[in-house]
């Protein structure tokens, strides 16, 4: 990784930031739902249908965020069991399916997007394209957020070397 002194920019801070916006509107939404609902015998018509919306779109914008951030759940019993350079092969492994994955995903939900245009929502009177849209969006960053983290972090890290001279190999 970048020597402690290097400054790392956090490129999806942006995105971080957004999809804390997002989550804040959905808690904040939900509880006015409850309260017009149960306190004042109104209900907010519109507020499920944007509390559905703000939580599919901030899933796959958090998708992006913990693919850059490699934070992503994993079990390593049987990884840190292996050697050093194994364990770089299953890493370049497991980000080539992720990369894989997300290319896949924005590539199958384009022609979904496409159809959704033409059908609207009930309450907003939108188009289901904008709840389609955020998994072709959300592979898209995938793949982006991944090659980001690849050519950033993993490019600029010195070469370190063991006592004996070894080369060590570090995480992607």
């Amino acid at each position: 990784m970048p020597n402690p002194g290097d400054r790392i920019v956090d490129w999806i801070a942006p995105l971080r930031w957004v999809c804390g916006l997002m989550f804040v509107f959905i808690v904040a939404l939900t509880i006015a739902q409850v309260l017009w609902r149960f306190v004042l015998n109104n209900p907010l018509i519109w507020s499920e249908e944007v509390t559905r919306l703000l939580l599919v779109w901030m899933t796959f914008g958090t998708a992006a965020v913990v693919s850059y951030d490699g934070t992503h759940l994993c079990v390593d019993t049987f990884f840190v069991m292996l050697p050093p350079r194994l364990q770089l092969c299953v890493r370049v492994l497991n980000l080539a399916c992720a990369v894989v994955f997300g290319a896949i995903l924005a590539w199958y939900t384009m022609p979904l997007v496409m159809l959704a245009q033409s059908q609207s929502s009930g309450a907003l009177d939108l188009s289901l394209a904008w709840y389609r849209a955020p998994a072709l969006i959300g592979g898209v960053l995938i793949v982006a957020t991944l090659a980001l983290r690849w050519l950033y972090l993993v490019k600029r890290a010195p070469r370190q070397y063991d006592e004996a001279g070894n080369e060590v190999i570090e995480t992607l």
